[in-house]
């Protein structure tokens, strides 16, 4: 029988506690709680949760997205820093307005 995590977390207890009394490896199945036995299956039969890789790969993409943000916001605010007597008003406007832009990007990333 080839089962998917999916199936596993869809399948009653009992269920699963006849299935995991076939797969050899698992020790006290009746006291197991069900999350507990679907890990244990998982992890003797080889089963990845997709939906967590997937988030685990959002994640370490947004990461890295955030680093690179801050990184681009530190350049420009030195910059700024630099050229804070020769820019004009308009030019520090639209500096401050980038500015503002790329921190409310790292916060929304912040949030996956």
């Amino acid at each position: 029988m080839d089962m998917t995590f999916r199936d596993l977390e869809k399948m009653p207890l009992t269920k699963l506690k006849e299935y995991a009394l076939t797969i050899e490896g698992i020790n006290a199945v009746h006291s197991m709680k069900k999350q507990a036995l679907i890990e244990e299956i998982c992890k003797i039969k080889g089963i990845v949760n997709a939906a967590k890789q997937e988030a685990e790969k959002r994640k370490a993409e947004a990461r890295t997205a955030i680093i690179k943000l801050k990184g681009e916001r530190r350049v420009m605010r030195s910059e700024r820093a630099e050229k804070k007597d020769t820019l004009s008003a308009e030019d520090k406007t639209n500096l401050r307005i980038q500015l503002k832009k790329i921190k409310r990007q790292t916060r929304r990333l912040s949030k996956v």
